[in-house]
């Protein structure tokens, strides 16, 4: 069993504006066998673009599979995300929406001990609903998280 998170980061610049991303992961796991971990996260994400601001909350479950070897962990895996999407212009609620999100990731388990690691990770998010086609609106991001062996 393990609970932790994973810290997130993406940017985007165009000629007028710049965003940037951010993304909180609280996550509880367990592995079902050394190898293989299921679990659920929940998802925080805030972003600011000129007077617009998106907050973004979910949940969903995930699958990773851990590859040990003597000296790294690496490690990939899957997610399906439920978001829930509040936009706001000038202080005010814009837009209010619900979309899905796959997420594959991947990154190395680095332990600091034997009841805690950090893991630098990438994560690549295809975003879908009812009004977005899959892979109409993707993501990187990259980040760090740390993880609590219990």
């Amino acid at each position: 069993v393990s609970i932790g998170g994973n810290f997130l980061f993406a940017s985007t610049n165009s000629d007028n504006s710049s965003t940037t991303l951010l993304q909180f992961s609280p996550e509880f796991s367990y592995f079902v066998d050394d190898n293989f971990e299921i679990g659920t996260t929940m998802t925080i994400q805030s972003y600011q673009y000129s007077n617009t601001r998106n907050t973004t909350i979910g949940l969903g479950p995930f699958l990773s599979a851990h590859f040990k070897t003597a000296s790294i962990n690496p490690f990939v895996g899957i997610s399906l995300t439920y978001l829930n999407q509040k936009v706001s212009h000038n202080g005010q609620t814009a837009i209010d929406y619900s979309e899905n999100s796959i997420n594959l990731f991947g990154g190395i388990l680095v332990p600091l001990n034997e009841k805690v690691a950090i893991q630098p990770l990438i994560q690549y998010s295809l975003y879908f609903s009812k009004d977005i086609e899959l892979g109409e609106i993707s993501q990187i991001m990259l980040g760090v998280g740390i993880k609590a062996f219990l």
